[in-house]
C-alpha cells in the first residue's frame, strides 16, 4: 500500500507541479513545526513532505509549516490563496497570518477549519496591514491527520499564491477587486496660470493613490470647451470676420494667430468649423478662412450668434514619475499652453491586481494668456492745477484703470534731467 501511494503521490506531484519559481517549493524559507522536513513516504516518517508548489504531512497532528514575508511598500493588504484536498479520509487544517513589527507580534489572524474532501478546494483570505506592521508569517497547518498511518498520508496543500508581499506572486490578485482611489492637487493652488506669466507658467501635478499600482499612471490634459457670442462677417471667398472691436475674444487672447487651428462649433447648427489661416487684422476686425467653408447660423436681433469653442487634448496619457514610494505618489510638471480659458487635469492608473481605476477626480485648471490694457491713467496735483508742475511740499495722486482685475500694479516715476521749453 505505502509504495504505490508513494508512486501515485510522485505521479499527480509531478502533473500538478509548477514552475521552480513557486512560493511553496524547498530551501525557500519554509520552516517545519516537527524541526525538518522528509522526502515523500508511503510508508515511514513523522515529517512533512515539501515539494514543488505541493505540502503534504504526516500523521503528526498540529503541526505546521510558516514562513515569514516582508509587507511591499504601499501595501494595504495582504491575500493569500491556497488549494487543499484529502488524502483517503478527510483531513482538516487552517491557514493562519500573523503581522510583526520586527520581532514584535502585532495581530494574528486564524484561518477557518478547513475540511479537505475528495476534490481540490481553494482557501482565500484577505487582511488588512496593520499600520506599523512590515512583516507577515504565514502558517500553513495540519489539525488532524484521520489516519495515523505513517509517512506522507496527511493534510496537502498545493498552488500557494500570495500578493502584498514582497517577492509575492506576480500574477494579479483574484482576491482584489476594488480600483484605486487618487488624491489630485496642483502647485500652485487657487492660481491663476498663463504661458506668459513669470511665476505660473508651470503647473506642478501630485496624484497620491491608495494602493500600489502595477504600472506607472498617466496624465492627461484637455481644455474645456468654451462658449463665446460672436459678430462674425461672411463673405464668399471663403472669409470670415470676427468683430472684435467690442473686445468679442477679450477673455481668450489678444494674439489673433494663436486662435489657428481652434475649432468652434456653431450652437445654432451644430456645425464645426476650424480657423484655417489667418487672413487679415485691424481694431475691429479679424479674418480668417475656415475648413468646411462658412455657412452662417442663426443670429440674434443685434446679429450675433453663440459658438462653443472646442477644447484640444493638451496632453495624452504622459506616464506620471513616483515620487514616494511609500505613500504611492506620483508627480508631473507641466508647461502651460493652453488658449482656452480651462483645461482639466484627469489621470488613470491600474493597480496590481488589474483594477483599472475608474473615478472622476479632477482639477480644472484657470488660464488667462490675455495681456491687460490699460484703459486710463491719470493725475489729481495738490493744488488744483494740472499743469504737471510741482514742489518739494506738492502732492500728485495718481490713477490707473486697468481692463481686468490685477495683482499688485507699481508706478515708476523716474528724475527728467533736461526738458524743452
Amino acid at each position: 500500500m505505502g509504495e504505490y501511494l508513494t508512486s501515485e503521490l510522485e505521479t499527480e506531484l509531478i502533473i500538478s507541479a509548477t514552475s521552480s519559481n513557486s512560493i511553496l517549493s524547498p530551501n525557500n524559507g519554509w520552516i517545519s513545526s516537527t524541526g525538518s522536513f522528509q522526502a515523500l513516504s508511503g510508508n515511514s516518517g513523522n515529517h512533512p513532505f515539501l515539494g514543488e508548489d505541493n505540502l503534504i504531512f504526516s500523521f503528526t497532528d498540529n503541526s505546521y509549516i510558516y514562513r515569514d514575508f516582508d509587507i511591499a511598500s504601499g501595501s494595504s493588504d495582504v491575500s493569500v490563496i491556497v488549494d487543499y484536498i484529502e488524502r483517503f479520509t478527510p483531513d482538516t487544517g487552517r491557514v493562519n497570518l500573523i503581522f510583526y513589527n520586527g520581532n514584535s507580534q502585532i495581530s494574528s489572524h486564524q484561518g477557518r477549519l478547513l475540511t479537505a474532501g475528495s476534490s481540490v478546494q481553494t482557501f482565500s483570505n484577505t487582511i488588512s496591514v496593520p499600520s506599523n506592521a512590515n512583516k507577515v508569517r504565514i502558517e500553513l497547518q495540519q489539525i488532524n491527520e484521520a489516519e495515523f498511518w505513517s509517512g506522507n498520508y496527511g493534510f496537502r496543500f498545493s498552488n500557494f499564491n500570495i500578493f502584498g508581499v514582497e517577492n509575492g506572486s506576480t500574477s494579479p490578485n483574484p482576491l482584489d477587486i476594488t480600483p484605486p482611489n487618487v488624491s489630485l492637487s496642483s502647485n500652485p493652488s487657487n492660481t491663476t496660470f498663463s504661458s506668459l506669466s513669470q511665476v505660473a507658467s508651470v503647473v506642478h501635478i501630485s496624484a497620491i493613490f491608495s494602493e500600489a499600482l502595477g504600472t506607472s499612471p498617466t496624465l492627461s490634459i484637455k481644455e474645456l470647451d468654451h462658449p463665446k457670442t460672436l459678430y462674425i462677417a461672411d463673405y464668399s471667398d471663403n472669409r470670415i470676420a470676427i468683430l472684435v472691436s467690442n473686445d468679442g475674444l477679450g477673455d481668450m487672447t489678444r494674439n489673433s494667430e494663436s486662435l489657428v487651428g481652434k475649432r468652434f462649433k456653431l450652437v445654432s447648427s451644430g456645425v464645426t468649423y476650424t480657423l484655417t489661416n489667418q487672413l487679415s487684422q485691424s481694431d475691429s476686425w479679424i479674418s480668417f478662412s475656415t475648413s468646411p467653408e462658412y455657412t452662417p447660423g442663426q443670429t440674434d436681433p443685434d446679429g450675433n450668434i453663440d459658438v462653443i469653442f472646442l477644447g484640444d487634448e493638451l496632453l495624452n496619457s504622459a506616464p506620471l514619475n513616483l515620487t514616494d514610494s511609500i505613500s504611492n505618489t506620483y508627480g508631473y510638471s507641466w508647461p502651460i499652453s493652453s488658449t482656452l480659458k480651462y483645461a482639466s487635469v484627469t489621470v488613470s492608473a491600474t493597480d496590481r491586481a488589474g483594477n483599472v481605476y475608474s473615478g472622476t477626480d479632477s482639477i480644472t485648471l484657470t488660464i488667462d494668456n490675455v495681456k491687460p490694457l490699460l484703459e486710463s491713467f491719470t493725475s489729481i496735483e495738490s493744488d488744483g492745477l494740472t499743469n504737471y508742475t510741482a514742489n518739494s511740499s506738492s502732492q500728485i495722486t495718481f490713477a490707473a484703470t486697468f481692463s481686468e482685475p490685477m495683482s499688485n500694479p507699481q508706478i515708476s516715476i523716474a528724475e527728467v534731467t533736461s526738458a524743452t521749453n
